[in-house]
């Protein structure tokens, strides 16, 4: 029995069984992965403590810098405690995008007062507007009123008008206020402090800054600018795309240079400019800053004027004039795209805002007159609600209409460097054309005798300005002349509006219906005469008062 047994054990060594063979071989490989780990457990960790340091600074330096912007502004407990600001700006605007030539310079100033409420507690904004943009549009006072998140409207002191506004400018309007007082962003940025990162140091006139990056919201993340040596925030910058320069910025820089104020155990700026793309659009000091102070409910109250009901937000619609000719309504932006059929292509007039608002437009479009193509796009004038995009028209194949003194200018729109939010230009690589206009210019649909005239006019709004005359369809089409809106008073004629009144008179044109780039649905030649008449009345008037003193 030994000698037998003894040959079985010596058998089943040998040849063990699957199961034996398995066990050992996984034994080894343990054995192997132990022993390697622990030869490179010193490499492991320098490795991963490389790779952790980038991270862990973002994070611990941006705490760091922050709180140091705590104590410079006031104090974390403090800026915690604001419950309530009130501001009040004075200063100017330096129009870009809005002078009444393409002349930008520094000169080109026209005064602008602010004067900005916010009640956290309430959650009411107030927003007292008064932009002088020249004697012929947009004077007079402008007030946007927000209470809660429903109950928003806007009245205009100097044609005694309110009106409903869309919901969705209830942010903007709050983040403008936010923005304009360095510790109501520190404040927005305690209550979501582990957002924050640093993004490392930069050198700017001279001084060092540490840079922290902040997500605003959902669709704003901010670069923050903060002195390495005081902790003071001099500077706010937020990613743009600019029709004029393609890839750009809009930065708040707060001047503490001049006269730092310590109000309320607060440290605030003297100074706020605001940049876009680089050049100043905005320059203004602070004449007031109020923490927590009395609230003054009677501001918040609606206004005893007319009001006229917005429709609820929505995308842009497509309004059929006539069989030839459509509008694009933007109803909530007051922008609207026009279009006719000629020699079965599609001319366009205006190209609003920027290229996502004017493709909105091409699309829309399209489905009035499918299977066409766009031959020319006519902006009335080079401002930036009229013009600014062209590109989504140049994408389409269309010409651009211009006179000689704008064409650089739409040149450098369709060539600017879009890179962050590429449009169908910048991925095809599209070349813009141009054809030039500066008096007048008639086209004649060959099929039917339609005529579209494009008459430069000139006007005190812009110094190159288009009137589209469609004869054959009573309808003249024009932007920034005469602003009526149906169930408003008739307004007194600015300049611009006399000028138009002028320019139809002296070329025997009595429209049926007038469309207004601004305006809806139309008004009439009537409508623009009465105007006039008001404006010949007050200038009498005035200057029968004038003559009495």
């Amino acid at each position: 029995m030994s000698k037998q047994l003894n040959e079985k054990i010596k058998a089943h060594c040998e040849n063990p069984p699957s199961r034996i063979r398995f066990s050992v071989s996984l034994f080894m490989v343990l054995v192997g992965v132990l022993f390697c780990t622990s030869c490179s457990q010193e490499q492991g960790k320098a490795v991963y403590s490389e790779s952790k340091r980038p991270t862990v600074t973002s994070f611990v330096k941006g705490q760091e810098v922050f709180e140091k912007a705590l104590a410079a502004h006031g104090g974390r407990a403090n800026i915690q405690a604001i419950e309530r600001i009130e501001t009040s700006l004075e200063g100017y605007n330096i129009l870009a995008t809005q002078n009444q030539d393409l002349t930008h310079n520094s000169d080109h100033r026209t005064p602008r007062f602010e004067h900005l409420i916010y009640d956290y507690t309430k959650n009411w904004a107030y927003m007292d507007m008064d932009k002088f943009f020249g004697p012929d549009l947009h004077n007079g006072d402008r007030v946007y009123v927000m209470k809660g998140e429903g109950d928003l409207f806007v009245y205009y002191d100097e044609t005694h008008t309110a009106q409903d506004n869309d919901p969705s400018n209830r942010l903007p309007g709050i983040t403008f206020i936010e923005w304009t007082v360095p510790q109501l962003v520190l404040k927005k940025m305690i209550a979501d402090y582990l957002q924050i990162r640093w993004a490392g140091q930069q050198s700017i006139g001279g001084s060092t800054f540490d840079v922290l990056i902040f997500p605003w919201s959902q669709t704003q993340v901010l670069n923050l600018y903060f002195n390495s040596e005081t902790g003071f925030l001099e500077r706010l910058s937020r990613p743009t795309q600019h029709n004029l320069h393609g890839d750009a910025s809009i930065d708040y820089l707060f001047d503490y240079a001049g006269s730092t104020r310590d109000i309320d155990g607060f440290t605030v700026p003297s100074k706020l400019i605001i940049e876009t793309a680089g050049e100043n659009v905005i320059e203004e000091n602070y004449s007031e800053v109020i923490f927590n102070g009395e609230l003054d409910e009677t501001l918040f109250e609606r206004p005893d004027v007319p009001f006229v009901h917005m429709p609820p937000p929505g995308r842009p619609k497509l309004v059929k004039v006539n069989d030839n000719v459509v509008v694009v309504d933007f109803a909530q932006t007051r922008a609207n795209v026009f279009a006719t059929v000629l020699n079965d292509s599609i001319v366009v007039f205006e190209a609003p805002n920027n290229w996502f608002y004017s493709s909105q437009a091409a699309q829309l479009i399209k489905t009035a007159f499918p299977n066409m193509p766009f031959s020319y796009v006519v902006p009335s004038h080079f401002h930036d609600d009229h013009a600014g995009g062209v590109r989504a028209f140049i994408a389409e194949g269309a010409t651009v209409i211009t006179p000689t003194a704008d064409k650089a200018y739409y040149e450098k729109i369709a060539t600017a460097t879009y890179t962050m939010f590429p449009d169908a230009v910048a991925r095809n690589n599209i070349i813009a054309t141009f054809e030039i206009v500066d008096d007048k210019r008639v086209f004649e649909d060959k099929k039917t005798g339609r005529k579209l005239e494009i008459i430069n006019i000139g006007s005190p709004h812009s110094e190159n300005m288009y009137i589209s005359w469609l004869p054959n369809d009573g309808i003249v089409i024009t932007a920034d002349t005469f602003e009526y809106f149906e169930g408003h008073p008739v307004p007194v004629a600015s300049d611009a509006a006399f000028a138009f009144a002028n320019a139809l008179k002296e070329r025997g044109i009595e429209p049926d219906k007038i469309l207004e780039g601004h305006s809806r649905p139309f008004y009439t030649l009537a409508d623009l005469q009465e105007a006039v008449r008001l404006r010949l009345e007050e200038d009498a008037l005035l200057k029968s008062s004038l003559q009495s003193d």
